[in-house]
């Protein structure tokens, strides 16, 4: 299951969350997002992934999408869902659209989608 944050993620980033867990997910990211890699059937100690994200997550990435091409987005995605998940929770504990607006230098109109998307969804 999902957290909230990570349930906001895109698509592919998700898929790479149930795969091989978030931190390696994020991990992931961080070392090759925005580039297209090749993920081998086979990993060994020594491939470039393991270094990223270790043996155990490689492995379970080389099983999952293994002789494949994987374009990985960019990290900045999980940072942009944690940030979405503090707004509405701040918000739902009674915090104004000006004050968040101010704290996460955003503007108003973001506050409002971030927290208005969110209740659209529930």
């Amino acid at each position: 299951m999902l957290t909230a944050p990570e349930a906001e993620l895109p698509g592919t980033l998700r898929a790479l969350c149930a795969e091989i867990g978030p931190e390696a997910a994020e991990a992931l990211a961080e070392a090759t997002g925005g580039r297209r890699i090749w993920v081998p059937a086979t990993i060994t100690s020594e491939h470039q992934l393991v270094r990223a994200i270790g043996l155990e997550a490689a492995q379970a990435l080389a099983e999952a999408r293994g002789g494949d091409w994987l374009e990985v987005p960019k990290a900045d995605a999980f940072e942009r869902a944690r940030r979405n998940a503090a707004i509405r929770a701040a918000r739902e504990a009674g915090a104004t659209v000006n004050d968040l607006a101010g704290t996460h230098n955003l503007t108003r109109r973001q506050i409002q989608n971030i927290t208005h998307a969110h209740e659209a969804e529930a």
